[in-house]
C-alpha cells in the first residue's frame, strides 16, 4: 500500500524468494494502479495461499486519464479484464468519489458489473475543495436521482487507504453535504492549477456541468 508496489523490485523479490511453506499460508493484498501486468506478477511471486489486487481507479476512459495523469486508460482496462481470477488470485477495484469524478461513477459501476467485478466506493474529505461540498446543489441532484448506488457489490475485506461506505452511506453523504460555493471557487482554480502544461482534455470539456452554477449561489 502506498505508491505504486508492482514498481518495487525488491519488495518483489523479497517476496518471490519466500520459503513455499510460509507463501503457502499467507495472503497477500496489494494495491495498485493497474499500470503492471497483473498476470505476470502472480507468476513472479510464486504460490502464495492468495493474492489479492486492490484496483485504485477514478473512471473509466478519459475520467481515469484525466484524473490520473499519465494513465493509460487501455492498458489498464486490458490489464484488469485479462486477469487470471484462478482460486489463489483475485481482485476488486476501489474509487474514491471526487467533484472531478463523481459524474462518471454510473460508467465505472456499469463497467465492473460488465466485467463481473466487484466495487467499493469512498468519497474524498480532504482537500474539502474535492469534496461533496463543492458540489452544486443540480449536480448532487443528477448524482442522487440517476446513480444506481443500490447495485454496487460492495466488498470489504481488503487494505485500503479509507473505509468502504455501504450504499446508503453514499447517498446519505452526498445528500446531507451542504454546497459551499467558496470551496467551488477553490474547486475551479485548482483544476486551472491542475490542467496547466498537461497534454490532457479540459474538465470543463469533459463535465460541463460542473462549470454551470445558479445564480442565486453569486457564481460565475
Amino acid at each position: 500500500l502506498g505508491g505504486e508496489p508492482l514498481l518495487d523490485k525488491k519488495l518483489l523479490d523479497v517476496l518471490s524468494k519466500m520459503d513455499d511453506d510460509i507463501k503457502s499460508s499467507t495472503t497477500l493484498i496489494i494495491v495498485t494502479n493497474g499500470s503492471v501486468d497483473l498476470n505476470e506478477t502472480m507468476a513472479y511471486l510464486g504460490n502464495f495461499k492468495k493474492i489479492n489486487f486492490v484496483i485504485s481507479l477514478e473512471g473509466v476512459g478519459q475520467v481515469q486519464e484525466y484524473a490520473r495523469y499519465g494513465s493509460d486508460w487501455q492498458y489498464v482496462e486490458n490489464n484488469v479484464k485479462q486477469f487470471d481470477r484462478n482460486k489463489n488470485g483475485d481482485l476488486v477495484i476501489v474509487t474514491t468519489l471526487q467533484v472531478t469524478t463523481i459524474l462518471g461513477v454510473n460508467d465505472l459501476m456499469r463497467w465492473c458489473k460488465e466485467n463481473d467485478i466487484p466495487l467499493s466506493v469512498g468519497i474524498v474529505k480532504n482537500p474539502d475543495y474535492l469534496s461533496p461540498l463543492a458540489i452544486p446543489p443540480h449536480i448532487r441532484n443528477k448524482i442522487l436521482k440517476q446513480s444506481n448506488f443500490e447495485n454496487l457489490v460492495i466488498k470489504q475485506d481488503y487494505l485500503s487507504d479509507f473505509e468502504p461506505l455501504t450504499s446508503k452511506a453514499i447517498v446519505n453523504t452526498i445528500a446531507d453535504s451542504k454546497f459551499e460555493p467558496d470551496l467551488h471557487k477553490k474547486f475551479l482554480r485548482y483544476i486551472e492549477l491542475y490542467e496547466k502544461d498537461k497534454n490532457i482534455p479540459r474538465l470543463k470539456n469533459i463535465f460541463p456541468d460542473l462549470y454551470r452554477v445558479d445564480r442565486s449561489h453569486n457564481l460565475v
